[in-house]
């Protein structure tokens, strides 16, 4: 029975992930059974069948706004899966330790409790660096993504210190050749370099800007208007400083048909 809610957890999760949101209505139904089974694995430290039966739970708790029930099912856990001193994993659940690790990390995001999420991440960060072997294209691509998931943090928190976790998370993705995920980062950069006061630079904003439509799909279209609409605001935001400044009329129509022929691409 534990087995099989834990299976029907990380089934349900997945195929929420790839974009099916039927599946709520059946995870509503299971939901006596998924925290029966959650129970039982936890009486009996079957601690992989916990988190099958939570990986369940979690999709059923945020797409329906239950936020206060999800924190309380992950405090009961944590110390289960996280070394009180060290903040890493006992013995023996390292594997379940990164997805109590991350269901933290994201709480703490959601309160806007953004010192500690910060620091969350930065053990998920170390830990995995620890590791992460060279050959091991599985592991490459998890410390990649912890340190994707540190600077959107860092980025939250205006801290620039982003800039360098952004870059290290697209080398290595680039590294083991995972296109999708660099163009990500390479926007998130952009981002960075248009918003953050303390990293402010319009020419580095265009060109991680620009990067990102080299290294994003040039079928998805949804995509590249990303990219596209922030090359129109970099543009606009050129025609501002450039007008503050008082340059001549040329200028300033430069600066204004770029970001109008951006816009409309």
């Amino acid at each position: 029975y534990v087995d099989a809610m834990s299976s029907f957890g990380h089934y349900y999760h997945n195929r929420y992930a790839d974009g099916d949101r039927d599946v709520i209505g059946v995870l509503r139904a299971e939901e006596p059974n998924l925290l029966h089974a959650r129970a039982l694995a936890k009486q009996h430290g079957c601690w992989g069948e916990v988190i099958g039966a939570m990986q369940g739970l979690r999709v059923l708790y945020h797409q329906t706004g239950r936020g206060a029930e999800w924190t309380r099912l992950v405090d009961e856990v944590v110390s289960d899966f996280i070394d009180p001193v060290t903040g890493g994993p006992p013995a023996g659940r390292e594997e379940q330790w990164g997805i109590v690790a991350d269901y933290r990390v994201r709480l703490a995001r959601a309160a806007r409790k953004w010192d500690e999420a910060e620091r969350l991440q930065r053990i998920c960060v170390e830990w995995q660096r620890r590791r992460t072997r060279e050959e091991d294209g599985n592991s490459v691509r998890t410390l990649a993504v912890a340190l994707e998931q540190l600077g959107e943090i860092q980025r939250e928190m205006g801290r620039p210190a982003c800039a360098d976790a952004y870059r290290e998370s697209l080398d290595l993705f680039l590294r083991i050749k995972d296109r999708p995920a660099p163009a990500a980062i390479a926007f998130s950069l952009g981002k960075s370099y248009m918003e953050l006061p303390a990293l402010r630079n319009l020419d580095e904003a265009e060109r991680w800007f620009r990067k990102s439509l080299d290294l994003g799909p040039e079928a998805d279209r949804m995509f590249r208007a990303g990219p596209l609409g922030e090359l129109g605001h970099v543009a606009y935001e050129r025609f501002g400083e450039a007008r503050a400044a008082k340059k001549l009329r040329p200028e300033l129509l430069r600066h204004l048909n770029d970001a109008l022929r951006w816009y409309r691409e």
